[in-house]
């Protein structure tokens, strides 16, 4: 696996105010992994202030491509 890793264990033991330091490029996409498998790809994107990380791709379960994510309004998840 490449790049930085974060343990569930420690992704579920984040609190408020906790920041992540990844020694990352901000332009690259960020491939998520699920258990060693690649399940998203991301990219880190700037909503005010802050970052986010947008997911632009899924891949479906059992499948070896990947899907874009339908545009907001297109039949996609609610955003908050």
């Amino acid at each position: 696996m490449e790049g930085p890793t974060l343990t569930m264990e420690d992704l579920l033991g984040l609190s408020k105010g906790n920041v992540l330091v990844f020694d990352f490029p901000v332009l690259r996409a960020i491939e998520l992994s699920v258990n060693g498998s690649h399940k998203f790809t991301a990219q880190v994107v700037s909503t005010g202030r802050k970052r986010a990380c947008l997911v632009e791709m899924v891949r479906p379960p059992g499948q070896g491509s990947t899907s874009e994510l339908p545009a907001p309004g297109e039949g996609g998840a609610a955003s908050a």
